[in-house]
């Protein structure tokens, strides 16, 4: 075949693999039908930012609004949200956390270790440590807080404090608590997200009675 009709093949053949990438991505979401989890984990197989299962866009009137400026917030200010990148995909070439496929397979779908000791591999393992566990740190769940792509809260947060927090806490409850206040911003200022020596997880500089 001569250079100049590998050329003129070329847009088509670029063409021919987007369509059986998006016929295969269509299939997979026609055969995940109603599961928001399978859905889930198809959607951020292609691609990146995907809402978790089950997201719902903050109040505008909310606290969490408030905290990162969205309009009609209370603040009455609109700021750009930013985007926080896990280390790892900065680096795709030298990736820890997925194995590459054989050659010629473009994705990187594999993890190299079961979570959570894939995550301990560079972050601290705080099952090793004495104290008091939170729940999703015991049974080893790191990505029920946590984005392991990317996330526009910091520290790659699912979702902003405390609505992430609310998920599993009252949030009735945690306001009528006498030490909080009535608008709670970020719980991790008092307690600890993972381990902390106090069964309510207050770190130490934090002292109720």
């Amino acid at each position: 075949m001569t250079i100049s009709k590998r050329k003129a093949l070329a847009p088509v053949v670029d063409q021919l693999w987007l369509w059986i990438v998006i016929s295969i991505l269509a299939v997979s979401l026609i055969v995940a039908g109603c599961d928001q989890d399978q859905r889930y984990r198809i959607l951020t197989f292609f691609f990146e930012q995907v809402p978790p299962p089950g997201y719902q866009p903050p109040d505008p009137n909310s606290i969490a609004a408030r905290d990162i400026g969205m309009p009609g917030g209370a603040s009455g200010e609109s700021t750009a949200r930013r985007s926080f990148a896990h280390e790892p995909i900065k680096d795709c070439d030298n990736n820890v956390c997925h194995v590459r496929q054989a050659k010629g397979q473009w994705a990187l779908t594999k993890l190299s270790k079961e979570i959570p000791q894939l995550c301990y591999e560079c972050h601290d393992n705080y099952l090793s440590e004495k104290g008091w566990v939170h729940g999703p740190v015991a049974v080893g769940d790191c990505l029920f807080c946590h984005n392991p792509h990317r996330s526009t809260n910091e520290h790659l947060l699912n979702e902003p404090q405390p609505v992430l927090c609310y998920k599993c806490h009252d949030e009735a409850g945690i306001i009528a608590i006498e030490e909080h206040p009535q608008e709670m911003t970020e719980c991790t200022v008092c307690h600890s997200a993972h381990v902390a020596s106090d069964r309510r997880l207050l770190k130490e500089n934090i002292q109720v009675e």
